[in-house]
């Protein structure tokens, strides 16, 4: 990503500089740094504004996000907004199954969760007709949780969308979308009582990675592998990822 941004600042064209711009605030929230989505972020919307109305309604939209993360949910969700009927006034259809998950997030943050779901139904259907499916593991693990939150009587139908999100994120080797659902649904399970299923799961999965284990989503799954650890009698404790480093691959984000 660093030298992503350097070569487009050697080339000093406005166009390429908002395009990468917001590839890199995306990245950032994707792997959950809030606080390096910022910089590219302002950098973004000060330079889309007026001359590239597009970047700017994407930006709109990722600056919704961080902001409502960050405690301003009802203004994150109003400039979201914005930003999205501004990109479908346009005639874009680009990347919206992210954007409307992003939108989904920000609705959760602002306390209206039958407006995120009806961003997910519409998000999954989109990627349904139009065959974008790159952040489809994500979405079906948004709708899981979006039911384990909102409807705790329904954990098959959770299940069944964290499910899902595992397999599509295979079939893609999307590692770091399958640690993250694959820590939802282990997450549910432990709220089962099905502890060695959950960790022999989760510990599966995050031995493959070898570095980024700062990350927010490492850290909470190794949090969760510790609880799940200490749960269980000292016979399941060999689930334990010691093997991460010997698996000699690098972890890939998607």
């Amino acid at each position: 990503m660093t030298d992503m941004m350097r070569w487009s600042r050697t080339l000093e064209h406005p166009y390429i500089m908002v395009h990468a711009l917001n590839w890199s605030a995306s990245f950032h929230l994707l792997r959950g740094d809030l606080a390096a989505s910022l910089a590219p972020l302002e950098e973004l919307l000060a330079l889309a504004d007026p001359k590239f109305p597009l970047w700017l309604a994407l930006g709109q939209i990722n600056r919704g996000l961080l902001l409502a993360e960050s405690g301003e949910a009802d203004g994150g969700l109003a400039l979201a907004r914005k930003g999205l009927e501004a990109m479908l006034a346009i005639g874009s259809t680009w990347n919206q199954t992210y954007y409307r998950g992003m939108l989904a997030r920000i609705c959760e943050c602002a306390a209206r969760p039958g407006e995120a779901r009806d961003e997910l139904e519409t998000a999954l259907a989109i990627a349904q007709e139009t065959g974008e499916q790159w952040f489809a593991p994500e979405l079906h693990r948004l709708m899981g949780e979006w039911v384990v939150h909102h409807r705790p009587s329904a954990p098959a139908e959770a299940q069944t969308h964290l499910q899902r999100a595992i397999a599509l994120a295979q079939e893609q080797n999307a590692k770091m979308w399958e640690l993250r659902a694959t820590t939802s649904l282990s997450r549910l399970w432990c709220e089962e009582g099905r502890h060695a299923e959950a960790l022999a799961a989760l510990a599966a999965v995050f031995a493959w990675f070898t570095e980024g284990l700062d990350l927010p989503d490492l850290r909470t799954a190794r949090a969760l592998l510790d609880q799940l650890q200490r749960a269980l009698p000292s016979r399941h404790m060999e689930a334990e990822p010691r093997g991460a480093a010997a698996q000699g691959r690098r972890v890939t984000m998607h």
